[in-house]
């Protein structure tokens, strides 16, 4: 397997086994089409992936009935190299992606991290950088901090003083390392804050038996992550409902 299409699997898995540890997550699939819902209401964290080539025009309704009954909004991932267009459905944006090999790791000193934050300071650091609601974004943190949270990851914070500053997140998905949610607040931004996190979180995956890396980078952050070596791959192209 490639290390696109590890990266394009380990995606998959991560939403189905967060969507499955989650309160009011539920997870399924319809032909080539994986669907998930966190249980919450933002559109970011309900979704539909594009697997497999399928009859789109007759499993795409199946998919709408699927969150119309979970009244959820949605929208469907399709991989950039099946080169779809769904029917029915309008381009929304792309979704970046950047891989990175663990065969060397970024030349940077250790940052000093809390894995053990409570949630209501990895969801103020998370909505600060974001621009969510607090509620919101403690709704989604929250599980994530459990011991048993699925798939297996670790959500790392820094401090200044008692001030949390930054937080990410990585997950370890079948020798692949998933980073999510690097997030810096903005009194604290511009001194390698968010890269010394990135670089954490690669730690944390070489120990945990990981060889490669993915994220989905901001337009802020490109930079940053290409040069802590992450380069870029195939996007995922997002489509919603008209």
């Amino acid at each position: 397997m490639d290390r696109l299409a590890r990266q394009r699997a380990a995606t998959y898995r991560f939403w189905r086994e967060d969507a499955e540890s989650r309160p009011g997550g539920a997870w399924a699939q319809l032909g080539g089409v994986q669907l998930h819902t966190t249980g919450l209401a933002q559109r970011q964290w309900n979704g539909a992936f594009l697997t497999a080539p399928t009859d789109l025009a007759a499993v795409l309704p199946q998919v709408a009935g699927w969150f119309a009954a979970r009244d959820k909004p949605w929208g469907l991932l399709v991989p950039a190299e099946l080169d779809v267009v769904p029917p029915g459905l309008e381009h929304a944006l792309d979704q970046p992606v950047m891989l990175r090999d663990l065969d060397e790791l970024p030349d940077l000193p250790p940052v000093r991290t809390r894995p053990d934050a409570p949630a209501a300071d990895v969801a103020l650091v998370q909505a600060e950088a974001f621009g969510d609601e607090l509620d919101v974004s403690l709704s989604f943190v929250t599980p994530t901090l459990l011991p048993d949270m699925r798939p297996p990851q670790r959500t790392i914070t820094t401090y200044d003083g008692d001030d949390p500053t930054g937080c990410a997140t990585v997950a370890f998905l079948d020798g692949v390392a998933g980073v999510f949610g690097v997030a810096v607040r903005e009194p604290w931004r511009r001194r390698g804050l968010g890269a010394a996190l990135t670089a954490e979180c690669l730690r944390l995956a070489v120990a945990a038996g990981c060889d490669l890396a993915f994220l989905n980078p901001s337009r802020m952050a490109h930079g940053m992550y290409g040069a802590l070596g992450f380069r870029d791959a195939l996007p995922f192209r997002i489509w919603i409902p008209e």
